[in-house]
């Protein structure tokens, strides 16, 4: 990697309080991924979208920042202005984005919703081992991607300078159908409602499926939405939807 950077100063938007690409050999890796697909970039970044309309068959890009997402217009990308976990996604094959800070549970659980290839994000190496370990947000990548750690990316690779280190990886999509992905795509719900609406989706009655959730138990925990589910909820209601899913494909 070429530490030295490649952006001029006037190319950095302090106003967004995120971190922009400085590296050459970065943005040539990130935006090979590109190459003949239809891209959706998740917070622009003006060197590696303009690097992303020339590989790519199209651009998106979800920009919350009006001004700095003219800029990015001006460059050939079609630009969606809003919170990207607020606003319509278009269809697209590959996801892409490359500033760790946009990159969080929220927006991983929006990612489920959506069918597309893959998705290569620059992510903080604390979310990265989330990622592969066994609490919410590793449960959460597992059900749906398959998870490749790309490669390392320094501090140095950034303006300004990350505080720590970050790590590019690659989301695949998988093909699932189970229990408890069809309840995590309901993240919005109540936990209880989500429950209720998986089970009659594998051809349950309400009545039947009203029962279920009952018999589950989980307590107060049917009352909290799925997206605000703490490390140990998921953990737990995993482990009973998977001994739940079988009974219910058997029947």
């Amino acid at each position: 990697m070429n530490p030295e950077g490649c952006r001029k100063k006037s190319e950095l938007n302090t106003n967004l309080n995120r971190h922009f690409i400085a590296d050459e050999d970065l943005l040539e890796f990130l935006s090979n991924f590109g190459k003949g697909k239809v891209v959706l970039e998740i917070g622009g970044d003006a060197l590696l979208t303009r690097k992303l309309v020339e590989k790519a068959e199209r651009v998106y890009v979800i920009e919350e920042d009006k001004e700095f997402g003219g800029k990015l217009g001006g460059v050939g990308a079609q630009v969606i202005t809003g919170n990207a976990l607020k606003v319509k996604w278009p269809q697209f094959q590959v996801l892409l984005s490359s500033s760790p800070s946009l990159i969080n549970e929220p927006l991983l659980f929006r990612m489920t919703r959506h069918d597309f290839e893959f998705a290569v994000l620059v992510v903080l190496e604390d979310l990265h081992r989330e990622m592969s370990g066994k609490g919410k947000i590793g449960l959460l990548t597992g059900e749906f991607f398959e998870v490749e750690g790309l490669m390392e990316v320094p501090k140095q690779a950034f303006r300004p300078k990350l505080e720590a280190k970050a790590v590019a990886v690659k989301l695949k999509r998988k093909k699932v159908n189970t229990l408890f992905s069809k309840v995590l795509l309901q993240y919005d719900k109540k936990l209880k409602n989500a429950l209720r609406e998986a089970l009659c989706s594998f051809g349950l009655t309400r009545r039947e499926a009203r029962f279920l959730v009952e018999k589950l138990g989980l307590d107060e925990t049917k009352e909290k939405r799925v997206i605000n589910l703490s490390d140990q909820d998921f953990f737990v209601l995993s482990n009973e939807l998977r001994k739940l899913g079988k009974e219910v494909h058997k029947s």
